[in-house]
């Protein structure tokens, strides 16, 4: 169930907001259904019309304490990536809304890197290759074989199926990793070069990712393989105590 407003001014929209009740969410790294949680996905205003962010988010707050709804997250994944990209969550650049939500009550619940990569064609250098499997519309996962072997594994979603623009020819890197047996023989470097080669054919141009702000190993594996780092984003909750 998701719920959206928006404020129009002489026909230009100055401010919206996304809001509702998932029907499950991940909670310790368990699916948890029919939570009674509320959502704040999605809220976006100018820096000089806090007047309308007040006003926006006060329609939320009413809509979750009219269904006595008092844990509250903004910015999380339950209701999958939003419409701005950053994989969801709320970019550090914007810190006047990061200010209002704390100002009602919010607390950063997640904070992760933001990176980015400009794809390129790669040589493949030893005995590897991919396979892809077509989950749904959103998203694939990708399994990696060495030796005929299968030793490791990624999930790549589009997020041009997300924000209703094609021309964006962005993916988004999920999750990847490769079995510790191969750790340190440049195979994690040839799985994102073939993940590249196999989405350059297919007309994308750009990989986004993110990683938790403790991660520092994926961290280096992003910025070792050519990923620029972008900031961070950062999920909100605001919980009964």
């Amino acid at each position: 169930m998701i719920i959206i407003y928006a404020v129009v001014e002489e026909n230009s929209i100055n401010g919206f907001i996304q809001y509702g009740i998932p029907g499950f969410y991940f909670k310790n790294q368990k699916m948890v259904n029919s939570p009674n949680i509320g959502i704040v996905r999605n809220i976006y205003f100018e820096e000089s019309r806090n007047d309308i962010g007040r006003e926006l988010l006060k329609l939320a707050l009413r809509f979750f304490e009219e269904r006595q709804i008092v844990d509250i997250y903004a910015f999380y994944h339950a209701m999958g990536m939003s419409c701005n990209g950053n994989h969801g969550k709320l970019h550090e650049c914007y810190q006047y809304i990061a200010k209002l939500l704390t100002k009602n009550g919010f607390e950063v619940e997640h904070e992760n890197v933001y990176y980015t990569l400009t794809m390129k064609n790669n040589e493949v250098k030893q005995n590897v290759s991919i396979s892809i499997y077509k989950e749904n519309d959103n998203k694939e996962k990708i399994e990696l074989i060495w030796n005929g072997d299968n030793i490791g594994g990624a999930v790549v979603k589009f997020i041009d199926s997300y924000t209703g623009i094609p021309s964006n020819k962005i993916i988004y890197l999920d999750w990847i990793y490769v079995e510790d047996k191969v750790k340190g023989k440049g195979i994690g470097t040839q799985f994102i070069e073939l993940i590249q080669n196999y989405y350059i054919s297919k007309g994308y141009k750009t990989m986004h990712t993110d990683t938790g702000i403790d991660n520092v190993i994926a961290q280096r594996y992003y910025e070792r393989n050519r990923f620029k780092r972008e900031g961070l984003t950062r999920s909100y909750q605001r919980l009964k105590h």
